[in-house]
């Protein structure tokens, strides 16, 4: 696909827990990937070359929730309807971002 064809041609792929982040991990590209409510560090071990920036959950002191918080209604899973930004990536700073990006470009 021309995702994958572009994400082997990168230095870095900086993307949200998504397809795309899977696909440059899957080539060994080095990959900073954005979580929110979910628990990067289970991704990472499938994928050595995952950097992972874990939003900041404003209710859990371990950083995810895993859909188990007020943010996401009374259900304890995620509506794929809910378009709205979770807190924990409201609390996520750009300069976190940039910075880890930064250092992964070293």
């Amino acid at each position: 696909s021309l995702s994958a064809a572009m994400c082997s041609k990168a230095d870095l792929v900086v993307s949200v827990d998504s397809g795309i982040s899977n696909v440059a991990c899957s080539l060994g590209v080095p990959t900073l990937t954005i979580f929110s409510n979910r628990n990067g560090q289970v991704f990472k071990q499938m994928f050595p070359s995952m950097t992972v920036v874990q939003g900041h959950c404003p209710y859990q002191k371990k950083g995810f929730c895993d859909f188990f918080t007020p943010c996401f209604g009374d259900a304890p899973h995620r509506s794929k309807e809910n378009i709205a930004i979770p807190e924990c990536l409201k609390r996520l700073a750009v300069e976190e971002v940039y910075s880890r990006v930064k250092e992964s470009l070293r």
